[in-house]
């Protein structure tokens, strides 16, 4: 049918502004979602280091307030003042520097147990900053059924190997299963067989760094 040539460009372009906005709004709910299933905290801040999001595990860190902490105005610092200062001086060191630069500092807690690990990041081409927080006193959670599929082990042998990558000792994961430390041991050599391994540090590192 007759139509104005402008009057179907407006259309056109108003669909396609539809297409992008439902666009970025699905890869915005996406990136959201793996940030809260990602292992370590996650906080990203405003170069006034003003909180706009952090997933699951950032936030509870940020609840025992050792460390680090948010306060009412939504600032997030560090449990000492020189930690606060230093933070923030990352904070713009990075945004300032453009590109993926990043920096990692160490905040002291008031609970004298090992120091929080963070590293700062820029997040894209904006001026918001990605803190990545791990707290060394935090068990890793590992799967054993994803160990199992992913390793061809038993559910024995994946539970050992999820034991002993959490951080248990052959015979603190013995005694968590209910079996002799003897039949552990061999259940560690069969694991070993199967993954390629031979000491449980190389074990640890590989299942902490799967999927599992």
């Amino acid at each position: 049918k007759p139509y104005a040539v402008n009057e179907l460009a407006a259309a056109i372009e108003a669909a396609l502004e539809d297409v992008r906005q439902t666009s970025a709004s699905t890869l915005s709910l996406a990136g959201e979602a793996t940030l809260n299933r990602v292992p370590v905290g996650v906080i990203v801040v405003e170069p006034n280091a003003k909180v706009v999001f952090m997933n699951p595990l950032g936030a509870e860190i940020v609840s025992k307030r050792d460390g680090l902490f948010v306060g009412p105005d939504n600032i997030l610092r560090g449990q000492r003042t020189q930690d606060s200062d230093r933070m923030s001086n990352l904070i713009r060191e990075v945004i300032n520097e453009g590109g993926r630069s990043s920096r990692g500092m160490a905040l002291e807690r008031d609970s004298m147990l090992r120091p929080l690990s963070v590293l700062v990041s820029r997040l894209d081409e904006g001026e918001r900053v990605l803190l990545f927080v791990t707290d060394p006193e935090m068990r890793p959670e590992v799967a054993p059924d994803l160990v199992r599929r992913l390793f061809g082990l038993t559910e024995s042998e994946s539970r050992l190997a999820s034991a002993i990558a959490s951080g248990d000792s052959i015979d603190g994961a013995a005694e968590s299963m209910g079996v002799t430390v003897s039949t552990a041991r061999t259940y560690l050599k069969q694991v070993f067989a199967k993954t390629g391994t031979s000491r449980q540090g190389d074990l640890v590192r590989m299942v902490l760094t799967s999927p599992a």
